[in-house]
């Protein structure tokens, strides 16, 4: 029986004009404000809250969950928490981890991952994102408007630019809570002009829906690639040709050698522990 799939994507979720919104809003939204015990700065939305959203990205968030294949893969939860991240491109990348919050009680950090992870690419620059699954890995190329979504646990992160241009990598990062207790992300919700997103629509047509990326078997050895993984870039050999007027395409590929260590990663298998 196979496994559900850990990551999907979808195209153009947002259009050009509203990832512009987003960029904008973003641009001059303050950090949020957490409590002292509290260590990790995001922003959090109920259900029941972003059906009346205060800026655009709540408004996207509101569409999301109202996308029957986001609805489907997400199942039930109590809300998203939302932050941004933007650097250049030729910035060290993000390291490998998982995403948790992490608060605080009686001098022991207690973390709680999400049930899903997600990525809005607001532009074209920067490295991909890797997530991984025992000895199958994913990686999405940032595309404007794309969005990339897996299971919340994981370990992922960012890889090296393969061309470097001293560009933004700009992405919008929403988490998703089952129980809306284990969000420890600001309950304050920033103003903003909801612009284009006032007018999201559901897809219509099938390429815009989420699609499951799955992971295909490949002979080359982990170990042979073991050496650019741990240095956050993508293995010359799995790196897919640019076809022009179509999507950057995703890779997706399962090591089925005996020597894979699922271990491999030292800054996630300390975090794990």
């Amino acid at each position: 029986m196979e496994r559900p799939a850990f990551a999907l994507a979808a195209e153009d979720l947002a259009s050009a004009a509203q990832v512009d919104d987003l960029k904008a809003f973003i641009e001059e939204c303050p950090m949020p404000e957490v409590a002292p015990n509290i260590l990790t700065e995001e922003y959090f939305v109920s259900v029941e809250t972003v059906q009346q959203p205060c800026n655009p990205v709540e408004a996207l968030i509101a569409e999301l969950m109202r996308r029957p294949d986001v609805a489907a893969t997400i199942g039930e939860v109590a809300g998203a928490e939302w932050s941004w991240h933007d650097y250049l491109d030729t910035d060290e990348p993000k390291v490998f981890h998982t995403d948790c919050n992490r608060r605080l009680v009686d001098f022991e950090t207690i973390r709680t991952n999400p049930c899903w992870s997600s990525v809005v690419y607001l532009t074209d620059e920067g490295g991909s994102t890797v997530v991984w699954q025992g000895n199958e890995f994913v990686v999405c190329q940032p595309r404007r408007g794309r969005y990339f979504l897996f299971q919340g646990e994981l370990p992922h992160g960012v890889l090296r630019a393969q061309e470097p241009l001293n560009k933004d990598r700009m992405v919008l990062s929403v988490t998703w809570w089952r129980n809306g207790d284990d969000a420890t992300g600001s309950r304050h919700r920033p103003p903003g002009p909801l612009a284009s997103l006032g007018s999201l629509e559901s897809p219509k047509e099938k390429a815009n829906m989420l699609t499951a990326i799955v992971p295909t078997p490949i002979s080359v050895p982990f170990s042979a690639h073991l050496a650019e993984w741990l240095a956050y870039h993508l293995p010359v050999d799995l790196r897919p040709v640019h076809e022009d007027g179509k999507p950057p395409s995703h890779v997706a590929v399962r090591y089925v050698d005996a020597d894979y260590d699922a271990d491999w990663c030292p800054l996630v298998s300390h975090a794990l522990q």
